[in-house]
């Protein structure tokens, strides 16, 4: 482990200063640690705070922390989608920092690095189930060809391309007013009921639609059918080189032709935007990827018809520090916070 080192709270700093500062970090940055996703967590409770850890050996790595205090628990913090390391010494090196600096302030902090779920992990860290559902993900690589990219696909993709093509079926990026907005949150409401997952309020997603797009960090993509009739949209997420596949929903009993064109134009597009990776937001571990009875099972047969390659992240790890407390909170304390979020609050509690 490198020696030294210290933390810093950094208050004095503007939103696209600290972007700067994520997209600096040994993992090129996340869009899910940008300031304007992070800000909006606020509407969930938390408080967000802007850390640069400074490293023994001289690296410097900027974090987004979410910080919440829970009535009989204490104060926990979340880093999601980060730190942004990219080796596990880095990794041991900010444990370190947390057991140094901030053990006394936190019964436990909650961490999201992306390092492959090989890694041995430090043994001051706990695994536990994922928050983010990108903890195994396809990347897209986009730097090769655009001919490459599309002989790269399986052959039912490149296939139904060509039948939306045929069928005249388009997508165009549209701009986010208050109707568009409106019809997006429904049709992802009625796609989420399908999927058996829930969404935030119509006020958050619109909240983060509108920001992103006006900061130029989202594009709203939507597939038409000839007559022009909207059938399906997809958000996406861009920050740096890396683009992320956010939310998408589709009209139930559209043309199924639709979601492999919705995909093929909005990866021609960051890839001519100079966009090199992306990020097709979850799928289920490689080692269960055929398993036909997984949640996720049907996005990962349309997902895997782009590339077969499965990342898997290490996914959320806990840095327990008053074990007490994170006994309380694994058990009643946390299942009542967790209730009050999903059942009352109508959001997740992360």
């Amino acid at each position: 482990m490198t020696g030294g080192g210290y933390i810093e709270i950094k208050t004095a700093v503007s939103d696209k200063e600290w972007d700067a500062a994520l997209l600096d970090n040994p993992d090129g940055g996340d869009v899910m640690q940008c300031a304007i996703l992070s800000s909006l967590k606020e509407q969930d409770g938390w408080h967000v705070e802007r850390w640069r850890y400074h490293l023994g050996d001289g690296t410097e790595i900027a974090a987004s922390v979410l910080a919440r205090k829970f009535v009989g628990v204490g104060e926990m913090a979340y880093i999601r989608r980060g730190p942004g390391v990219n080796t596990i010494r880095q990794l041991n090196d900010i444990v370190h920092l947390h057991q140094k600096h901030m053990s006394k302030r936190f019964f436990m902090i909650t961490m999201e690095p992306l390092l492959s779920r090989d890694i041995p992990l430090p043994h001051e860290l706990s695994l536990r189930s994922p928050i983010q559902p990108n903890a195994h993900t396809i990347w897209i690589d986009l730097r090769q060809s655009e001919d490459d990219l599309l002989a790269s696909f399986r052959q039912r993709a490149r296939r139904e391309i060509r039948k939306a093509e045929k069928d005249g079926l388009r997508v165009e990026k549209q701009a986010l007013d208050h109707t568009t907005m409106k019809w997006l949150h429904n049709i992802y409401g009625t796609t989420a009921k399908r999927g058996g997952f829930i969404i935030r309020p119509f006020s958050y997603h619109s909240t983060y639609w509108s920001e992103m797009s006006k900061a130029g960090l989202g594009e709203l993509y939507v597939a038409k059918t000839a007559e022009g009739i909207p059938v399906a949209a997809a958000f996406i997420c861009l920050f740096g080189k890396k683009a992320l596949y956010k939310d998408g929903a589709s009209v139930r009993g559209a043309n199924k032709h639709f979601a492999h064109l919705l995909q093929w134009t909005i990866m021609k597009d960051l890839k001519a935007r100079g966009v090199e990776a992306y990020d097709m937001h979850g799928v289920p571990p490689s080692d269960k990827i055929d398993n036909s009875k997984h949640p996720l099972a049907g996005l990962a047969t349309f997902k895997l018809s782009f590339s077969q390659e499965v990342t898997d992240y290490l996914g959320a790890v806990d840095q327990i520090f008053d074990r007490k407390k994170y006994k309380v909170w694994k058990g009643i304390g946390g299942q009542i916070h967790r209730k009050i979020n999903t059942k009352i609050k109508k959001r997740p509690i992360y």
